[in-house]
């Protein structure tokens, strides 16, 4: 080999870790510059490195921090997986809090320096490795704008590992913005009172003129004022908790702490939180001033079930038979009581505990369909409508229950008493329905055992009158006499239950994806309506059997094909939401990004903000179907663009925010160095051709 080139060899392979060791090259985001570092030149495998992701941001604009504070979202970074590479968990720079009229943020601005450390395995053996990095921001001034950069750097494998030191003032910045460690620094955390108490003894005594604590997680109410004491070397602060979230085990953050000397960040690792009751149990969320409430209203409802027609008779007639079975022994008297509302109690913990299973394995699948789900709030339209009806005294479903109520207060001994009491919450099921639907409800949020104390608050309710007259039977005496104003008084409950049924139809609304079946729907309803009309009417024991035959069997009929009919209706229109609205029209997710990329390719960009909810919204959609609007779209070869709002999606309220609008339905047309033109809220054929014209 020629000399000459030898000594070039030499000097290349020399010289070859420095070609790759420089950091990334600067690529350009929304209001921001993003650049990948490494801190050595030089990797060894075993051996543990940092990277460095560095975010010049344009000045008022700023991006989260991990905990965003409100609403926001945090920094994510996705690498290219790499055999033998473990990417570790983003390190922070300590944040700031941002305000928006009350609306506080956590976050950085300027300069911003992310670090994450890298561990190599022992085993690799590629002389070099290539790092990509996928990194998505939401960046924010007055609006917020979603950025996704991607990031690449090489750099060269072998021992010994060498730092770089033209990275070594860039690290060094970084790791200032950290927050400190204070070894000698102790933490004590503690729940009470929807509150979070953090008790932080200083190393070092120092006059504190604030404090602020930074949670991980978002645990604490950001909206809301920390309280600051300090006594002697101890700072103390109360941390109004997030209700949205559930209180941890274990609590880490960051201390902020403003001096004579300025402001001082300091790390703070994890720690338990200390409470009478432990956090993250059932006892910890159930017993508060609230939940304490929610058990008053239960046990009014059952309280109030004694008044309904099929349970109020038997009150009396089963206390008489306490008391001939006893003999008037006034011990045995209050045993039967007693007995009797340990069944009432058993049968109420029997369907918490059922509605709980069920509440566990609705939570498996993904629990909380039922409220999103225009099929299952359509069923409940029709449960709760019949249940309306009834209490209205249009058809009776609980005659049968008034003659269980009857041989009730016939069974003797303290078994008898005991099933009576089991039996009371079957006799009372039909005339429930306005006081036991909002535990049902409740049942569906709450863990399993303030769920069970809920129901034994209702049950101990329904029990109360027989427990209180067992104890004192003179007290027979001062009951009012059953009479027509009971009836009364169950029908004005039905009223109740007319209002839940008006909104769940407007729930119902918001949720069909086909507003024209909807005129369809509503007759449906109708129509079951007046099934229970012909039910009630000439299905009643006043008729001969053939009568009631006929009249049960039309009334099921009616409601069976109704039923039917509406579901498949509902399924059918989900199904054409779910695929394209035409074929001939395709529509992609909205981004910023793609908006910009079609703009800049001369492209006219149409972007409907949407939501499954927003019934306007669908009404929209029937002018897609127009033959004159495809042709235009078609012709005109326009990028069409959904952002689907169904669910909760920070970049699209920004954006919508960008347009001084907070809600959907919104269609803009985007034009090639014009101005956006901004359609009406409810638009037809001629708004989207003369849009396209422009």
């Amino acid at each position: 080999m020629n000399m000459r080139y030898a000594r070039m060899l030499i000097l290349f392979l020399f010289f070859l870790p420095s070609l790759f060791a420089k950091s990334s090259e600067e690529v350009q985001a929304s209001y921001a510059t993003l650049q990948l570092h490494s801190e050595n030149e030089q990797i060894s495998p075993g051996k543990t490195f940092w990277l460095g992701i560095a975010i010049k941001l344009e000045p008022g604009w700023h991006i989260y921090w991990k905990n965003p504070g409100g609403p926001g979202l945090p920094p994510e970074i996705s690498w290219e997986t790499i055999e033998g590479v473990d990417f570790g968990e983003i390190t922070y720079p300590a944040p700031k809090r941002f305000d928006f009229d009350g609306i506080i943020n956590y976050g950085s601005e300027g300069n911003t320096f992310l670090l994450i450390p890298v561990t190599l395995d022992k085993k690799i053996t590629a002389p070099q490795l290539t790092f990509n990095a996928t990194v998505n921001l939401l960046i924010c001034k007055d609006v917020c704008v979603p950025a996704k950069t991607t990031l690449q750097l090489t750099i060269p494998v072998a021992s010994p590992a060498k730092t770089d030191t033209q990275e070594e003032s860039f690290f060094s910045e970084a790791r200032n913005r950290l927050p400190k460690t204070d070894p000698k620094l102790t933490a004590d955390f503690s729940f009470g009172n929807d509150t979070l108490t953090a008790k932080f003894t200083l190393s070092d005594p120092v006059q504190i003129h604030s404090a602020y604590f930074y949670s991980d997680k978002e645990i604490i109410a950001a909206d809301k004022p920390q309280t600051f004491n300090q006594e002697n070397h101890s700072v103390t602060l109360l941390l109004p908790l997030n209700k949205t979230s559930t209180l941890p085990e274990m609590i880490s953050g960051i201390l902020e702490i403003s001096t004579d000397q300025g402001n001082t960040h300091i790390s703070i690792p994890g720690h338990a939180i200390h409470a009478t009751v432990t956090p993250n149990t059932t006892a910890a969320f159930a017993f508060n001033a609230g939940f304490l409430t929610t058990l008053g209203f239960g046990f009014l409802g059952g309280l109030i079930l004694n008044l309904m027609p099929c349970v109020f008779p038997v009150i009396g007639l089963k206390i008489v038979g306490f008391v001939n079975q006893s003999g008037n022994e006034k011990s045995k008297i209050i045993a039967h009581g007693i007995t009797f509302t340990a069944g009432v109690l058993l049968s109420f913990w029997i369907m918490a505990i059922l509605l709980i299973a069920l509440r566990q394995g609705g939570t498996q699948l993904g629990w909380g369909f039922q409220l999103q789900e225009p099929r299952f709030i359509y069923l409940l339209i029709i449960v709760i409508l019949a249940f309306a009806m009834n209490l209205s005294g249009v058809f009776e479903i609980g005659t049968s229950a008034m003659n269980v109520g009857s041989s009730l207060t016939r069974k003797s001994g303290l078994s008898g008493s005991f099933f009576s009491g089991f039996l009371a919450t079957v006799i009372a099921t039909p005339c429930s329905a306005p006081f036991l639907a909002p535990a049902l409800g409740k049942i569906l949020t709450l863990p399993a055992f303030p769920s069970l104390v809920l129901f034994t608050m209702i049950g101990l309710g329904l029990a109360f009158p027989y427990l209180l007259l067992s104890l004192f039977p003179s007290l027979l005496n001062c009951l009012p006499k059953p009479g027509a104003w009971m009836e009364s008084f169950k029908q004005g409950m039905a009223f109740l239950l007319y209002a839940t049924v008006a909104f769940l139809v407007w729930t119902f609304i918001g949720q069909i994806p086909d507003e024209s079946i909807l005129l369809y729907l509503l007759l449906g309803l109708i129509v079951i309506a007046f099934s229970l009309w012909i039910y009630g009417r000439w299905a009643n024991i006043g008729r001969t059997r053939k009568t009631r035959v006929l009249a049960t069997g039309l009334s099921l009929m009616l409601i069976l094909l109704t039923v039917t009919g509406s579901l498949l209706s509902i399924s059918r229109s989900r199904e054409q939401a779910n695929t394209q609205s035409n074929e001939t029209l395709v529509w992609e997710p909205w981004s910023h990004e793609r908006v910009e990329q079609a703009l800049a390719s001369g492209k006219k960009v149409y972007v409907d903000f949407t939501a499954r909810w927003c019934a306007t919204c669908q009404w929209n959609k029937r002018n897609y179907n127009d033959t004159d609007v495809q042709k235009a779209f078609r012709e005109q070869n326009v990028v069409l663009l959904k952002a689907d709002w169904t669910n909760k999606d920070p970049a699209i309220t920004q954006e919508l925010a960008r347009f001084n609008r907070f809600a959907v339905p919104f269609n803009v047309l985007f034009i090639p160095n014009k101005e956006p033109v901004i359609l009406p809220e409810l638009i037809s054929p001629t708004d989207i051709l003369d849009a396209l014209k422009k």
